[in-house]
């Protein structure tokens, strides 16, 4: 698992937190901080339960004002319209909890559907967290390519570069 290598107090990208837990931290949503392989983490919002490995859109919060606060759900086709960039959580987070969602680097985890190829482009589909190299969707995560193919739905070691949902126009 990773571990940062920031000397931030409080700082756990393993661990998750309540509403109360995150509140004592006093790490504001949106807190970047750096793995020991130079990944990066971003402290979010879990807006649903949220499964170790899955891809997650950052969406926004229609019950506030600020229109883009770091808050997450598994992305799928559906939210993938409503995401301006995804990311890929490496713990469990449930829902309505804090916790750390990788956005860059190496050596990271993330879900895809049976039978999905390495150093292909990857889509949205609409099993919640999952992505796959088959186009059901315009819905292209660009910046985040797979290392391995998946004989199996499960999840895969990945390289991510700030990926963001780009939509693709039909020929």
């Amino acid at each position: 698992m990773a571990y940062s290598d920031r000397n931030l107090l409080g700082v756990n990208i393993s661990a998750t937190y309540t509403s109360a837990e995150a509140a004592a931290l006093g790490i504001p949503l949106g807190t970047l901080v750096t793995a020991q392989h130079g990944q990066i983490y971003e402290f979010v919002k879990a807006l649903s339960t949220v499964a170790q490995y899955d891809c997650v859109a950052f969406l926004a919060d229609s019950s506030t004002s600020n229109a883009f606060i770091q808050q997450v759900a598994p992305a799928d086709t559906t939210n993938g319209a409503l995401s301006y960039k995804v990311g890929i959580a490496q713990v469990a987070i449930a829902s309505g909890e804090y916790g750390y969602v990788a956005i860059n680097g190496s050596q990271l985890q993330v879900k895809v559907l049976v039978a999905c190829q390495p150093a292909v482009p990857l889509f949205l589909t609409a099993t919640a967290g999952s992505l796959d190299d088959a186009v059901v969707s315009a819905a292209g995560v660009l910046g985040l390519i797979a290392l391995a193919s998946a004989t199996s739905a499960s999840s895969v070691t990945c390289i991510a570069a700030f990926p963001h949902v780009g939509f693709l126009r039909a020929a």
